[in-house]
């Protein structure tokens, strides 16, 4: 992200020269960098996107590189006029503006809005398996740049002038403000997203052994029935860190804490719904007995893990029992 940051930035300082009186005094510096950042932008959020969602595991691939192609193809197109002295290249400007500028800058925005619609791809397909933070970070990212690209696009098609593109910086300004509040209250948000697990020495056998011990310690006395039951807790009782239990349930289950315990949860739940002399039980006393807040918090989960609610679970196993 410290590269995103640095070509926004630059952006951001051509963009105050271009809509000043200094880019007169100094026309040596005029449409510097006015166009290629936004080629640069959402390569740099793909990589940053998969790097935060798959941590050491991911390695870019050659075919990856052609994310790059658009930026290349921008750069020899524009080449030649970039070449030309201040004046020169102001005039240029001017002269060819509809039929030299306007395709890159359609172009610029077309590129942007396909890369909006990549992250949120990214983001969706695997929401299920990254803890909260994660989540919470990526979505936020993604939702700062798409409002930026949709605003870059109008302002593309309507705008009279470049000043007018001053709500799109101030929208993706947000995307740095967003960055610094993440590290100035959480510093060590992206060594933990990102590397966490790089450094922590554990192999398969180790993890394993975790898993072992964190299942054994959950089902033993049913621990994972206990209302918010944190994973700190679970740290402390087993004795061993609690990012070292989250590198196991991201690597051997492909879990956050909170679904694997509410996936034993549901488990027990059915075990109970589907046994003949637990037909009185109701739902509600059932769902405060799982360890969950409410009623709709425990048919949430119930379905989402089992495809239909309690009541209706309850009513397929009385059924299979009366057909026998």
């Amino acid at each position: 992200m410290s590269i995103f940051i640095l070509v926004f930035g630059l952006e951001m300082l051509v963009f105050l020269y271009g809509t000043s009186a200094v880019r007169y005094v100094y026309p040596g510096y005029t449409a510097w960098l006015y166009f290629l950042p936004g080629f640069i932008y959402g390569p740099i959020l793909y990589i940053h996107f998969k790097c935060v969602l798959f941590g050491e595991k991911y390695k870019p691939k050659k075919i990856e590189f052609l994310h790059l192609l658009p930026f290349v193809l921008v750069l020899v197109y524009s080449f030649d006029f970039f070449m030309l002295s201040g004046l020169e290249l102001e005039s240029f400007l001017h002269r060819h503006f509809l039929d030299r500028i306007m395709p890159i800058n359609y172009a610029r925005a077309l590129h942007q809005l396909v890369y909006a619609i990549i992250l949120a791809y990214l983001m969706y397909s695997n929401f299920k398996v990254v803890d909260r933070a994660k989540r919470f970070y990526l979505t936020i990212i993604s939702i700062i740049y798409t409002l930026a690209t949709l605003i870059v696009s109008f302002y593309t098609l309507f705008a009279d002038t470049w000043r007018d593109f001053i709500f799109y910086y101030l929208t993706a300004s947000f995307l740095i403000l967003f960055l610094a509040y993440v590290l100035i209250y959480n510093p060590d948000f992206f060594k933990r997203i990102g590397g966490k697990y790089k450094t922590s020495g554990l192999k398969d056998i180790d993890l394993k052994r975790i898993e072992n011990r964190m299942d054994q310690l959950l089902e033993q006395d049913k621990l994972f029935l206990k209302n918010n039951l944190t994973i700190s807790e679970v740290s402390k009782r087993l004795n061993i860190p609690s990012h070292h239990i989250s590198q196991m349930l991201s690597t051997n289950v492909k879990m956050t804490f909170n679904q694997y315990v509410n996936e034993k949860r549901i488990n027990h739940a059915k075990s109970i719904l589907a046994h003949p002399k637990n037909n009185m039980y109701k739902i509600e006393a059932l769902s405060l007995e799982m360890g969950f807040n409410n009623k709709v918090t425990f048919y949430k989960a119930f379905k989402k893990h089992v495809g239909m609610t309690p009541s209706q679970f309850k009513k397929e196993k009385q059924k299979a029992l009366a057909q026998r």
